[in-house]
């Protein structure tokens, strides 16, 4: 077995065993719209079998530092296709690794809207870019969990739009997904906290994907 031995993701086929990890870039503008310098980075590295793109937002309430890319509108799912039509170019593969941060959003950069997470407690530290501690997160009610759910759901859509071949959803690092895994921020007693949650979810740590069929 090599690395440039092809492999098969279920129906996709890769050119190589190589796997290029999602790395956190910054380098879209403030409307998180991928530029030429996101489209040229993804492009020199189009020669792994597969490509995990930067965490992009998934509303502008989801993320946590400037200059994250984003796939929520129609502007941003357009300079996303604009990105892998260069990837596609040298036959690679590449999927949208989709998030919300969570209790560690950051209102500098959230729009206005209040920080959420599965109950009210603040991480550790300060917020990137400050040495204001982080705010007492907003506990999620089932209103605030359709309105992830449905935003989800949207980037999903886009991503498709935009031609990635598949999706990861981020569920490490403290964020909204890992927040709801974790007792030392999730210590709800409804039906989506303690030991409910472990119970009823199984996911990894790190992420899970899903390829489009």
């Amino acid at each position: 077995m090599s690395f440039s031995e092809t492999v098969k993701i279920g129906s996709l086929k890769l050119r190589n065993r190589i796997v290029m990890s999602a790395m956190t870039r910054q380098r879209a503008g403030p409307a998180g719209v991928p530029n030429e310098l996101i489209a040229r980075y993804y492009k020199q590295r189009s020669g792994a079998g597969l490509i995990l793109s930067e965490a992009m937002k998934i509303s502008e309430a989801a993320g946590g530092s400037p200059g994250e890319g984003s796939l929520y509108n129609s502007e941003q799912r357009d300079g996303w296709k604009r990105v892998i039509e260069g990837v596609k170019k040298n036959n690679g593969s590449m999927f949208a690794q989709l998030y919300h941060v969570g209790r560690h959003a950051s209102p500098l950069t959230t729009g206005g809207f209040p920080t959420i997470g599965p109950s009210p407690i603040a991480p550790r530290g300060c917020l990137r870019g400050s040495h204001e501690p982080y705010p007492t997160p907003k506990e999620m009610d089932k209103d605030d969990m359709k309105r992830v759910k449905d935003n989800f759901v949207n980037s999903v859509r886009l991503a498709k739009a935009a031609g990635f071949d598949g999706i990861q959803f981020h569920c490490a690092n403290g964020f909204l997904l890992d927040n709801f895994l974790r007792s030392s921020s999730n210590q709800r007693k409804d039906s989506y906290g303690g030991r409910y949650v472990l119970r009823n979810i199984v996911v990894l740590r790190t992420g899970v994907g899903f390829l489009y069929k």
